[in-house]
């Protein structure tokens, strides 16, 4: 039987793969030095891991394909140049597209001052090195040893980068939860709110206060946050605007960088080029 994730999320895989076994067999909270890593190759199929949590921080950095976390709060992409901190003791559940490369961070709350929330931590070329070399070394290593020692400079580098919180809110609505499915499905639908309220069978007014009540935002607003975030994860790996804006359902490129820079002050090859810059 098919089995769904609160947002819908095909789950039928779950319980199969590298990604469900690695996770099955490698418990961090068993673990006893400070810093612990997981590194897992995904193939053919996507994959997926249902919510649980764990009491130690997890750092999730997507080296190659897209991975998305769905947590309480939301729905987080982890753009190529940019991990997900998850603070310990939250639930979390992880969907991987095919051919993707997962490397895993977790961290003892009591040897490092991270965040308290999850949020993306736009990672530098020192940082994403460090996690890569990391997560060749067996967890079982010497604390006062060279491996010790990277793991005490990978803590201090992790816990100044720079922090921000993009995320699609998640509703408990089901109906709003359909909505949420569709468009992470298909991220070039652009149908309005007068076409969703029709699909739902709700007026047009009754689900501008559903969303605005469930989410904190406009429909308007609450819709475009998902775009801002496939926009970032799609420009990290090296997109052209065109290409994202045509993937997002933009009529043109125009109108897509116009929405981008009125978020974020620029236009999308000048923030990305600052995002690299700030790295």
């Amino acid at each position: 039987m098919e089995e769904r994730s609160e947002t819908g999320q095909n789950t039928s895989n779950i319980g199969h793969g590298a990604l469900m076994a690695s996770l099955l067999a490698f418990d961090p909270d068993e673990m006893d030095r400070s810093v612990v890593s997981l590194r897992v190759k995904i193939e053919d199929v996507r994959q997926s891991v249902p919510m649980h949590r764990h009491v130690r921080g997890q750092l999730t950095l997507a080296s190659r394909g897209s991975v998305i976390c769905e947590l309480d709060n939301g729905i987080w992409l982890v753009p190529s140049d940019a991990a997900l901190w998850i603070p310990g003791g939250m639930a979390h559940a992880t969907f991987a597209e095919p051919d993707s490369f997962v490397t895993y961070i977790y961290i003892d709350s009591a040897v490092a001052e991270m965040p308290t929330e999850p949020g993306t931590l736009q990672i530098t070329p020192l940082v994403r090195e460090l996690i890569q070399h990391f997560a060749t070394i067996q967890p079982d290593y010497i604390e006062e040893s060279a491996e010790g020692r990277l793991a005490r400079v990978l803590l201090d580098q992790v816990s100044g980068l720079p922090f921000e919180q993009l995320f699609m809110p998640l509703p408990r609505n089901e109906r709003l939860r359909l909505i949420v499915h569709e468009i992470s499905r298909r991220p070039d639908n652009r149908d309005t709110i007068t076409e969703w309220a029709d699909k739902l069978a709700l007026s047009e007014k009754s689900l501008r206060r559903l969303v605005l009540r469930e989410t904190g935002m406009t429909f308007g607003r609450w819709r475009q946050q998902f775009s801002l975030m496939t926009a970032i994860d799609e420009l990290s790996k090296g997109h052209s605007v065109d290409a994202v804006a045509t993937q997002l359902g933009y009529k043109s490129t125009s109108a897509f960088t116009l929405m981008f820079k009125r978020t974020f002050g620029k236009a999308p090859k000048a923030y990305m080029r600052n995002r690299i810059g700030r790295g």
